[in-house]
């Protein structure tokens, strides 16, 4: 896991808690393989603005 190098000062320890825990959350819903098939489907459908639209509102959605 990369974390910054000041992420201890930077942050209380509830709020790194939090952190961590929101990022934990993504890991378990498999957000990293369903970005991989999002950006492919991306590539291959570069041209249409819809497809860019999508794929923003896909990835608001997930945070």
């Amino acid at each position: 896991m990369l974390i910054p190098s000041d992420f201890k000062q930077r942050f209380t320890k509830q709020e790194r808690h939090l952190i961590l825990q929101h990022e934990r959350a993504h890991l378990q819903a498999g957000d990293l393989h369903i970005n991989l098939i999002a950006l492919l489907f991306l590539a291959l459908f570069w041209f249409s603005p819809l497809t860019w639209l999508a794929y923003r509102r896909f990835r608001a959605d997930q945070d």
